[in-house]
């Protein structure tokens, strides 16, 4: 029997519909809903103005059957980037800014989407790399992306620490002019 109490799902993301509708999905599974009805009408509930205009035609009109696997579908055809739209970003990727290499390439891949990386994609992470970080890694044998940059971040962060501890030893013990 479903569960219907407390199920509140939060407004629909444009910005990142795949990573809404797991978190969507996860809600229906604990609560046991499986009906299509009650999925969709969940869903259509949580689209705001801006989506639910561009999805107007897909609503007020939903097919006869499949109606939440058909939103779905949907939403996802229209408001995720293609293929090139992803590339263009992944290529226009700015360096870590205020980031650890681990968030750069939690980022990098969700742009690559369900493409497998290979060395190419590896080779564009370490160029955003500080030089040490590069260093260190240059003779690595890591091809698992995520585990590169948690090597990365093992790198960086230590840099960091030592960096703040010499800034910190300075500010203590300023040098006489």
């Amino acid at each position: 029997m479903a569960n219907f109490a407390g199920l509140k799902l939060p407004e629909f993301w444009e910005s990142a519909a795949a990573t809404w509708f797991v978190q969507a999905e996860a809600q229906f599974a604990i609560r046991g809903i499986t009906d299509d009805f009650t999925r969709y009408y969940n869903v259509v509930s949580t689209l705001g103005s801006s989506t639910a205009a561009r999805a107007v035609s897909f609503i007020t009109s939903p097919p006869a059957r499949d109606m939440y696997a058909g939103l779905k579908a949907y939403l996802l055809k229209t408001l995720e980037l293609s293929r090139p739209e992803r590339d263009r970003r992944l290529f226009a990727i700015q360096g870590l800014g205020d980031s650890k290499p681990s968030e750069l390439m939690e980022k990098m891949l969700n742009l690559l989407g369900a493409e497998e990386p290979n060395f190419l994609f590896i080779e564009l992470f370490l160029r955003h790399m500080p030089p040490h970080v590069q260093t260190a890694l240059a003779n690595t044998t890591i091809s698992e992306p995520r585990a590169l940059a948690e090597e990365a971040d093992r790198f960086f962060l230590a840099t960091q620490r030592y960096n703040h501890e010499v800034l910190a030893s300075a500010r203590a013990f300023p040098v006489p002019m």
